[in-house]
């Protein structure tokens, strides 16, 4: 009914619609009964996905209007909207402190929470505002989503170190984790949030545990390591991270920087390789994953070739096979990295080697169409005809594939 009448009022006699809603709430002249009814009808009225006035005045941070609504004593301040959102957690996730005020003086229920178990100090704590976040009680600190997630580990997420510390406060658990094995540390080091990540672990005896690790043996420096966060990982490491550990697959945090190419991160943990903690060891540059790929192996795959050559220079084995006997050459031209080939080859790697099923870094190449690389093996006086162990040559392989321009490369 607001919205109706709002739209067939003349432009000129229009009212804001706080002027609008106030006018409703506050009339003396309507009678009990069916016309006080039609308005208040008017004012609670929901749209087909359960918003109401009350709500989108809240998320908005329409202070003056959610008052008004909340004057009018037919208005539910716990509604909710298809989501099963109530105002105080669309309010608390915009971080609108005025309205926050108002609904908590008004009596909103600050522990209603819809199916997935989200409330309004998880919805603050992710927005992060600590004025907001002090003025919701203390008492759910600790609850959780479906997923198990804590108002801890949104703050950590999102890097708002004074809502961590007033959560910490406040007796938040610093290792609680949810159901993926995610606590606040490894949520802090997977955003690279550092200043997070230092506050976590010098939180003393009840600090968090910097080789904690979650299900699939992945630690938190290796999440680190992966998200190329730096400073998060010179943190852990000065805190005393096991910088050799192993995850399922038995890769260590320098195959995944390696492998994600992360120069200044492979650099470190050369540097720091020994005497990081009681229980680690200097750093072996061919340890293996459980594919057998080394770092220098995945590195080349991948194109990395600033952390080819770093990985070269710290003595890599250049001729190292992994599980299915490739080496860093034919990981290389099987993914068309013609710069890194080249290195390779002129480092010394052994342009023939063949893998046990016999393919060849010619073979691959011409296999998947890679000419340039073809062109510069056949340069560097690779053997033509070598062939696999269904007796392909490169020309068969490159014909059969439809490359022409591999074939006349090779004719």
């Amino acid at each position: 009914m607001v919205q109706l009448v709002y739209e067939i009022l003349p432009a000129d006699k229009k009212l804001s619609f706080f002027e609008l809603v106030s006018s409703f709430s506050s009339s003396r002249g309507c009678s009990e009964g069916s016309e006080k009814s039609k308005v208040n009808v008017g004012i609670d009225h929901k749209r087909r996905n359960g918003d109401t006035a009350l709500r989108i005045a809240c998320e908005r941070g329409q202070v003056k209007t959610v008052e008004a609504l909340l004057n009018n004593l037919n208005n539910d301040i716990n509604v909710i909207d298809k989501d099963e959102w109530t105002p105080l957690m669309s309010a608390c996730w915009k971080g609108h402190v005025g309205v926050v005020d108002v609904l908590l003086s008004k009596g909103a229920d600050v522990n209603k929470q819809p199916l997935d178990g989200v409330s309004a100090l998880h919805l603050a704590c992710e927005f992060g505002d600590i004025t907001v976040v002090q003025l919701l009680p203390d008492h759910g600190v600790n609850q959780q989503r479906l997923d198990g997630g804590t108002a801890l580990l949104f703050a950590s997420a999102r890097g708002h170190l004074e809502v961590v510390k007033q959560l910490d406060d406040h007796g938040a658990s610093i290792n609680k984790a949810d159901d993926s094995g995610d606590t606040a540390l490894i949520c802090a080091a997977a955003s690279g949030h550092g200043k997070v990540v230092t506050f976590l672990i010098e939180r003393g005896a009840e600090g968090a545990n910097v080789n904690e690790k979650l299900p699939n043996g992945f630690s938190t420096l290796h999440i680190a390591c992966e998200n190329s966060t730096f400073a998060v990982v010179k943190t852990l490491v000065e805190y005393g991270a096991c910088i050799d550990v192993e995850d399922e697959d038995g890769d260590t945090p320098l195959i995944t920087a390696a492998g994600h190419g992360i120069v200044e991160i492979v650099e470190f943990l050369f540097e720091h390789g020994a005497g990081i903690s009681a229980d680690s060891v200097n750093i072996s540059v061919d340890l293996m994953d459980e594919d057998g790929d080394t770092a220098l192996i995945l590195a080349a795959g991948n194109g990395y070739i600033d952390c080819v050559k770093q990985l070269l220079d710290k003595g890599a084995s250049i001729e190292f096979t992994n599980s299915r006997g490739w080496t860093p050459l034919l990981s290389a031209a099987g993914e068309g990295h013609v710069d890194i080939v080249t290195l390779l080859v002129e480092t010394g790697a052994d342009i023939n080697a063949q893998c046990p099923h016999g393919t060849s870094a010619l073979l691959i190449a011409s296999e998947h169409g890679y000419e340039d690389t073809v062109m510069l093996l056949l340069e560097r006086g690779v053997f033509i005809d070598a062939v696999d162990g269904d007796g392909d040559n490169a020309l068969l392989l490159a014909a059969e594939s439809g490359l022409d321009g591999v074939v006349r490369t090779l004719i």
